[in-house]
């Protein structure tokens, strides 16, 4: 009887000590964040002695949010400290920021404008803008040919070339710098590096067999090694923000020092493919993916979530219609909840003990996977295409 009663009593407190070290492992994730929500609050309330503590303890654990770092660059001129936020400009600069109308205009920056390490620090911006732009329009015209027009986007580090009709052109080169800026500030934590090159040629198959890269049925690609996007016109801008999200989100992983699972990065690069604003934030939509994912689950072919996040990268993608449609509309129901940007900032922040992101999925939609993609099925199953 006493050894029941010895073996019940360790059950019961390696429960308690379990429950206590998942409770304080949630509340550690969560903290990181709460270092910032308060950075802000205290700004917002002009009490920037505060804010700066917040913001250190929170760059502290997330080593490289650009968006972050720039607001504690605000955060030391509203302080006088001018000196700490051209040293935090600076850190911001190796990582590819140049913003000019940021500083220019910033109202943080006012009193820092006559300072003349904060006009050097002016000069080195354009400077290099000024040099990168033309290494950019350089390289992108030997890849293309006299017949391309080029646009240039200096504050997204983007250069496009499209031979296509006026009507065509100015429909992509619209709100791609838009599009572009929305991602990194309210998606992704870093902005591009150095220049990617887009190319949307009229004739894509004999630009894809010119390269070196077949089409392989594709709507569009985007060599991370060549940092060049191509795609084809006739599949309409939504690509372009597809393959765009790829590229930024690529450079972020690089500047986070992680490598993230293929079913996270087709999840934000799909839900883009039919975009809009809202304030400057790219929102995705329903689109032609819907049919063949509601055809997968009535036939039997669809499996789990479970079963698609798991796959090795080379695997995934191989029942393309059911993988890609799946986690696009993943991406869309986390949009719906206004969880999306919630879960990309949480797998970052527990990516080493989270590699592939599930554990992240299932603390986010507040469940077990399978509770959440039983709700999840039922939503998409509401969902029509083309919308009514």
């Amino acid at each position: 009887m006493k050894r029941v009663t010895t073996c019940a009593f360790l059950l019961w407190l390696a429960t308690v000590i379990g429950a206590t070290l998942a409770g304080d492992k949630k509340k550690s994730d969560k903290s990181i964040f709460k270092y910032l929500s308060k950075a802000r609050e205290y700004v917002s309330d002009k009490k920037f002695s505060k804010a700066e503590k917040e913001y250190k303890k929170y760059i502290n654990k997330i080593k490289s949010d650009s968006n972050a770092m720039f607001e504690l660059a605000q955060t030391y001129a509203n302080m006088k400290k001018y000196d700490k936020s051209i040293k935090v400009i600076k850190g911001l600069i190796d990582k590819g920021f140049r913003d000019c109308d940021a500083l220019e205009t910033g109202a943080a920056f006012k009193n820092m404008q006559k300072r003349s390490a904060f006009k050097k620090l002016i000069k080195e911006i354009k400077d290099l803008r000024k040099k990168e732009k033309a290494k950019a329009e350089s390289e992108i015209k030997k890849k293309t040919g006299p017949s391309f027009h080029i646009n240039v986007f200096e504050d997204c580090k983007l250069v496009m070339a499209c031979d296509c009709d006026e009507r065509i052109r100015n429909d992509y080169t619209k709100r791609l710098d838009e599009y572009c800026k929305g991602l990194q500030k309210h998606l992704f934590f870093n902005p591009l590096k150095e220049y990617y090159h887009i190319v949307v040629p009229r004739d894509f198959k004999g630009f894809c067999a010119k390269i070196g890269r077949p089409s392989k049925n594709s709507a569009g690609f985007t060599l991370k090694e060549k940092r060049l996007i191509v795609v084809d016109f006739q599949s309409g801008p939504g690509t372009t923000i597809h393959e765009l999200s790829h590229a930024i989100h690529f450079d972020d992983q690089e500047a986070l020092g992680q490598t993230h699972p293929k079913w996270i990065l087709e999840m934000l690069g799909t839900l883009y493919e039919v975009p809009s604003l809202k304030k400057g934030k790219p929102t995705g939509h329903v689109n032609w993916r819907l049919p063949g994912l509601k055809k997968a689950f009535s036939e039997g072919s669809y499996t789990s979530w479970r079963s698609i996040l798991s796959k090795a990268d080379k695997a995934f993608g191989g029942d393309k219609n059911i993988d890609y449609a799946a986690v696009r509309f993943i991406g869309l129901y986390l949009q719906e909840k206004d969880l999306l940007h919630e879960f990309y900032r949480q797998y970052v922040a527990n990516h080493k003990k989270d590699k592939n992101g599930i554990n992240t999925l299932e603390k986010v939609l507040g469940g077990k996977l399978d509770k959440a993609e039983a709700e999840w099925k039922k939503w998409v199953q509401t969902l029509q295409f083309p919308p009514r």
